[in-house]
């Protein structure tokens, strides 16, 4: 790294601007991380909800439900999170599933969750990074980031609580930004001269509804998660079937298919609740009991429509990086290596001058 480069702004904390950040503490940058939620971990997030009945404490992992390793870099770094006990495979069982009748699940891979949550990974990496230098890394959450502002040698970052509204500008200025979230997201902070607008464009980003319920007793299905077939549904998964779980009450994610979250996503609550309900039934040829807990969550810019394949996106002249899932796959390790990628990709630039 040329001593020229040292302030940088990572815009996202879920796992490809983590990764991100950590790849660059490593090679001796100042990270200053930026995140509009109150907690990292992105659309890897666990979800904690009291239950209306006794207040029971409630854990969701609402988004990811799952990850795999297929490349060497990131097949090594599950390896030693499984050492240290942040992850651990979850054995499902895993289906295909249409109308009560099972089939073969989708793909042969292994499949992981976090422990105690999905949020594991990205804790852990965060605290990676604030161990790695305390004096050269900060993170910064409940900070909606504004349009970028440029200065004479980078870029100055203003950004807004979304809970008080109050708009704070950081002193810094940093030789380099990297966005690392949804494409959407992107174009509403770039600068309208920047190229990255144009590049960026094609690739939308459709929402997912997530349905969350709760049962006091199992509903004894056979599977831990299942790919559903000739339904609104595309993914069911029973939380509490994974490691580490609390078995009662029973929690479940529901997952409708992107297609019918564009076109359910202006829909009451209520009625989303009553069709996916009316559907997981079906899919599961089981008649649920009433629920302790039932609950829509909503994830706009959720799934890549279109899928980017070199992994980030650079303005080099203005020192700006793109990376995100969306600009490998749309898999947990696709924004690993995206975050890994963008980082190195930083470390080859020429000095800003």
């Amino acid at each position: 790294m040329s001593e020229a480069i040292s302030d940088v702004a990572v815009v996202g904390a879920g796992l490809a601007g983590l990764t991100c950040a950590r790849e660059l503490l490593s090679q001796g940058y100042r990270v200053h991380v930026f995140e509009r939620c109150e907690t990292v971990s992105g659309r890897m997030a666990t979800l904690q909800i009291n239950s209306t009945e006794e207040r029971e404490l409630l854990h969701f992992d609402h988004g990811a439900q799952y990850f795999t390793a297929r490349s060497p870099e990131f097949s090594q770094q599950v390896y030693d999170w499984e050492d240290r006990q942040v992850v651990q495979e979850w054995p499902g069982p895993f289906v295909t599933l249409s109308e009560g009748v099972c089939g073969p699940a989708i793909g042969d891979d292994v499949r992981y969750v976090g422990i105690p949550g999905m949020d594991a990974l990205c804790v852990d990496l965060a605290r990676q990074c604030i161990e790695t230098d305390n004096r050269n890394s900060t993170l910064t959450v409940s900070a909606d980031v504004l349009p970028l502002e440029p200065k004479e040698k980078g870029w100055q970052i203003r950004y807004k609580n979304p809970i008080t509204g109050t708009v704070t500008k950081q002193e810094t200025v940093f030789d380099t930004v990297v966005l690392a979230i949804p494409s959407p997201q992107v174009r509403a902070i770039l600068p309208v001269d920047s190229p990255l607008i144009e590049h960026t464009l094609q690739f939308q980003m459709g929402p997912c509804l997530a349905v969350l319920l709760a049962f006091d007793k199992s509903l004894s299905l056979p599977y831990g998660g299942a790919f559903v077939q000739n339904s609104p549904i595309r993914w069911l998964s029973n939380n509490s079937s994974m490691p580490n779980r609390k078995a009662l009450p029973q929690q479940w994610v529901l997952h409708p298919s992107s297609e019918w979250s564009a076109e359910h996503w202006d829909d009451s609550d209520e009625s989303v609740l009553t069709q996916i309900c009316a559907a997981f039934e079906k899919a599961t040829a089981v008649k649920i009991p009433e629920p302790r807990f039932l609950s829509l969550y909503r994830w706009d810019d959720a799934l890549p429509l279109e899928l980017a394949s070199q992994g980030y996106f650079t303005d080099p002249d203005q020192r700006l990086i793109v990376a995100g899932d969306w600009c490998t796959d749309a898999r947990v390790e696709g924004a690993y290596l995206s975050g890994l990628k963008a980082a190195r990709h930083l470390a080859d630039l020429p000095a800003s001058q």
